[in-house]
């Protein structure tokens, strides 16, 4: 795909902005990834379980953060 206009953002300018771009390359992925899903799924299930540990890390990490015991008041 070629533009006539590419459109950057970020302080890099390393992101690529054109609103168009965006429901195209979101199409093509979600198809090559859909059809990779479903043609090797061997892969797709051991890709698939560590992205599910990953995620369960963080909420584990984000749950003892929320958790900490609280700090005594100022006025106490």
């Amino acid at each position: 795909m070629k533009l006539d206009r590419p459109e950057f953002q970020g302080s890099t300018r390393s992101v690529l902005a054109n609103r168009d771009v965006h429901g195209c390359v979101g199409q093509a992925v979600q198809n090559h990834l859909g059809r990779w899903l479903q043609d090797d799924a061997e892969r797709a299930a051991a890709v698939i379980g560590r992205i599910v540990q990953g995620v369960r890390k963080v909420i584990s990490r984000l749950d003892a953060f929320w958790t900490l015991p609280s700090l005594p008041s100022a006025t106490g």
